[in-house]
């Protein structure tokens, strides 16, 4: 999986880029794990005939119901883009 300009990068609850690379490895290996689920669920889901849009909804949606078991309730709050 590439990394793009508009990709955020790994940042800890005040906004800093992490930058331990134990931490940085285990972040990429998980996004990378996830991305396989989700493309192996997308093509089944295209190979039954369901229209992409609404696949990519019901992912959406998923992402928007995850909820942080170490924040109070609504207080997740999205990474920074990387300024570089």
């Amino acid at each position: 999986m590439s990394n793009d300009d508009k990709t955020p990068f790994w940042a800890d609850e005040h906004g800093q880029k992490l930058t331990c690379t134990e931490k940085l490895r285990t972040l990429r290996e998980n996004e990378s794990e996830l991305h396989q689920v989700m493309q192996d669920a997308y093509e089944d889901a295209l190979l039954f005939g369901v229209d992409p849009l609404i696949i990519k909804a019901r992912f959406e949606a998923l992402v928007k119901k995850m909820e942080s078991p170490f924040c109070k309730k609504g207080a997740d709050s999205a990474t920074t883009e990387d300024p570089s």
